[in-house]
């Protein structure tokens, strides 16, 4: 059987779900608004996006595969679970599922790992220019403990040789491990669900599970004990991890249905952040999609 080669950041089963009974995800570029369609299998991925090529061969897809053990193989169970009105209290087994699926989605972004390459590729259009900045003329620069020699190369000559000279295995992993510890600091969080009647709903993004924190909050971080994280299922439900609640049952499932201007508001506002904190494109439905620019455009 040969090897996946296609990486997806954003779930193949979770892209799938949340625009059931479709059976294409629509999706819009933030920059032009232009919504398109495609399946799920071409979405929100990357060739080799989670092979590490500092490890045996052996070893290369082990992040991948992880990911598929500890949380995509069971996205499935998940989303009916949370979706079904009539279940109100789950095992211990599946809640930390649910926990880990909403925390592990919100490392597995690529804005970590773009805004890394935007700072080295800043350092190296510096690098470019040194002997144009400083009198020495220097011939050789050091970035990330790597020398450069800088004599008769362009900028991009510069990137690609970096490129060349680097990997993104340790940052990889310190996102996993990183939404790993985060699954256990809110271990103790209630899982909410949030079902709206009569609107166009929800929309996702690459980057669908969101910090939501009060207005007063200060400082925004998915450690903090105060700070909601919410993760879109579909256009009508929504699952929210909410720390600090009085005697908490960890294995209810809180649910709460919301119509009227409180639907509208809750969709408006979560449609909002997608869109402001999505790294490139938002995703859903069409009509979700349709509806969502057409409010923007009218505000």
């Amino acid at each position: 059987m040969s090897i996946p080669k296609n990486h997806h950041f954003v779930p193949r089963g979770y892209l799938k779900r949340l625009v059931m009974p479709d059976t294409e995800v629509h999706y819009a570029w933030k920059e032009s608004r232009i919504i398109s369609s495609t399946s799920a299998k071409k979405l929100c991925s990357e060739i080799d996006g989670y092979k590490l090529v500092s490890v045996a061969p052996e070893d290369a897809l082990i992040l991948e595969t992880t990911y598929k053990n500890l949380w995509e193989d069971h996205y499935d169970e998940v989303y009916k679970t949370l979706v079904d009105d009539t279940t109100v209290i789950i095992d211990d087994r599946l809640r930390q599922i649910v926990v880990g699926t909403v925390c592990s989605l919100l490392f597995r972004s690529q804005r970590i790992v773009n805004a890394v390459d935007g700072l080295m590729r800043q350092s190296i259009a510096f690098m470019a220019n040194a002997r144009a900045l400083d009198g020495s003329q220097p011939k050789v620069a050091e970035l990330d403990g790597k020398t450069y020699q800088l004599e008769g190369k362009t900028e991009d000559d510069l990137w690609a040789e970096y490129q060349a000279n680097t990997n993104n295995d340790g940052l990889l992993v310190q996102q996993f491990i990183t939404g790993v510890r985060l699954q256990q600091v809110r271990s103790r969080d209630a899982i909410c669900i949030t079902k709206v009647h009569g609107t166009t709903g929800f929309i996702s993004s690459d980057n669908p599970t969101r910090i939501h924190y009060p207005p007063d909050a200060g400082i925004v971080a998915p450690f903090n004990v105060t700070d909601v994280l919410t993760l879109p299922l579909n256009e009508s439900y929504r699952v929210e991890l909410v720390p600090g609640i009085p005697k908490v049952e960890l294995k209810r499932i809180y649910r709460f249905e919301l119509s009227g201007s409180e639907a509208e508001t809750e969709v408006l506002e979560n449609n909002i952040r997608q869109f402001n904190e999505a790294e490139r494109m938002v995703l859903g439905r069409n009509e979700s999609l349709e509806s969502f620019f057409g409010q923007v455009r009218s505000r």
